[in-house]
């Protein structure tokens, strides 16, 4: 394996670990303009862009924890990331809407696999915080009323406890 293809399959292990936020799309005969076109949306966005070989990036993923996610590289892809989530992270998951030779494969939202179909759920979402502030607010609604009745029982032991002592 050349030193060019090497660094590339390196930088896409890399894309993998460090990005929370990562979608993959076919890239069905995008010409060079548009791929210009396409790098100038995502920097407007902050997010970013590479260009892969389906084949080689199924290679590399085979033995690692991502090995599950190499059934979404078909054909030549792109994968659209961002590190962490911000208030553009939801149009890595609509750009196939303003770019209709892109296809939606799938994606990892930190760690998460979604299938093409929930991926292009995601893209009707105007904002990811949304979302997460949906879930957040399923999580912790249940847990504050947990660590009031903790309190709660704590307060109860403690004057037991005091009462036994005297």
């Amino acid at each position: 394996m050349n030193l060019k293809k090497t660094e590339s399959l390196n930088s896409v292990k890399e894309i993998l670990t460090q990005n929370s936020f990562i979608a993959v799309y076919q890239k069905n005969g995008l010409s060079a303009s548009e791929t210009t076109l396409l790098k100038q949306y995502t920097q407007q966005y902050h997010l970013q862009m590479k260009t892969v070989k389906n084949t080689s990036v199924k290679v590399i993923l085979k033995d690692t924890p991502y090995g599950y996610f190499s059934n979404l590289f078909e054909g030549p892809c792109v994968l659209i990331y961002s590190q962490e989530m911000h208030p553009h992270t939801s149009q890595m998951f609509a750009i196939h809407k303003k770019f209709n030779k892109l296809v939606p494969l799938g994606a990892l939202v930190q760690n998460a696999y979604l299938s093409a179909q929930e991926f292009d759920g995601m893209a009707s979402f105007s904002d990811l915080n949304m979302i997460y502030g949906d879930v957040a607010n399923l999580c912790l609604v249940p847990l504050m009323g947990t660590m009031i009745s903790l309190d709660a029982i704590q307060g109860e032991l403690s004057t037991l406890v005091g009462k036994s002592n005297e």
